[in-house]
């Protein structure tokens, strides 16, 4: 059983809100809402093609639609293997905006850590180095993801059990997070997000590659350490120490990769943007650099 913010009731994670309306859009079929708050997730079919997909539904003023439908539609265009693909974004006949995006198939980051465990450090470091290249390419088309968490990185697996990355959708035009900001009842009931968020994420400013950064590397530092560096009881606290405390010293246990591991990390997790990777690009070259480290055998003479 979960305690649920949206209807204030106990229910079984996997059973959809009931405090959650049914949408209507041209086009698809809604089957059944799956989540609430700064924004709805809604599992549909869309009719032409038959697929299944998901639908968010975000509260937004028109100068966020208008970024939100312009990210949105630039995400369609340029598709991305290492990104959901988006299908389809507009307006709903009460001004919030939606996105139609693929369903992924695997398990996220979050389910991994809290069914199985934080996998081992060098599976840990691959995942995190596709995740950095799959941002890179991302970011190289014009995009910010904006909501890198744990929830928003999918893991499947193929025959040789070798581990594939992911990512859900982006938060298109920052709409997800101006909704957030925009309600302090929602902020606070949104720490889940916010213990992920860059310290300049915390606001409504724009965002760059960099706090895509800080977001992975909290990731990163989750699955080193079994917990993320930063939580409080409320928003303000949580805020408070992404902007202005050091995370705690984690403990790598291989000690031919602690310095380069903790190098890359510390890195990521600086509080101004210039002083962390210059790009996802180069997270993930050190990170490949760290793996070729940890699979490297000598050869004897």
């Amino acid at each position: 059983m979960k305690f649920c913010s949206i209807c204030q009731q106990d229910h079984l994670a996997s059973v959809a809100c009931p405090g959650v309306s049914a949408i209507v859009i041209e086009g698809y079929r809604a089957m059944n809402p799956i989540s609430s708050g700064a924004f709805e997730l809604h599992r549909a079919q869309e009719n032409a093609s038959g697929r299944t997909c998901l639908i968010t539904v975000v509260a937004s003023d028109d100068a966020t639609a208008l970024k939100f439908l312009d990210q949105a539609k630039h995400a369609a265009r340029s598709f991305n293997p290492a990104v959901a693909e988006v299908y389809d974004a507009g307006r709903l006949a009460d001004g919030r905006s939606y996105v139609a995006w693929e369903e992924l198939e695997g398990r996220t980051i979050r389910e991994i850590l809290d069914n199985v465990g934080a996998p081992r450090l060098l599976e840990s470091i691959q995942i995190v180095r596709q995740a950095a290249e799959a941002l890179h390419s991302l970011h190289a088309a014009g995009l910010t993801h904006g909501r890198v968490n744990p929830e928003s990185i999918i893991i499947t697996r193929g025959r040789d059990e070798r581990a594939s990355v992911r990512l859900q959708i982006p938060d298109f035009g920052s709409a997800m997070r101006r909704s957030m900001f925009d309600n302090r009842f929602a902020l606070d009931s949104a720490l889940d997000s916010l213990r992920y968020y860059a310290p300049e994420q915390c606001g409504d400013g724009e965002l760059g590659a960099q706090a895509d950064i800080y977001s992975l590397g909290i990731v990163f530092y989750e699955m080193l350490a079994g917990r993320p560096p930063f939580d409080a009881a409320g928003s303000a606290g949580l805020i408070h120490k992404h902007r202005n405390e050091a995370p705690p010293e984690i403990k790598i246990d291989d000690f031919n990769l602690r310095m380069l591991v903790t190098h890359a990390l510390t890195e990521a997790l600086q509080k101004r943007p210039t002083a962390r990777q210059a790009s996802a690009g180069l997270f993930a070259r050190q990170l490949r650099h760290i793996e070729q480290l940890a699979t490297h055998t000598s050869t004897p003479p």
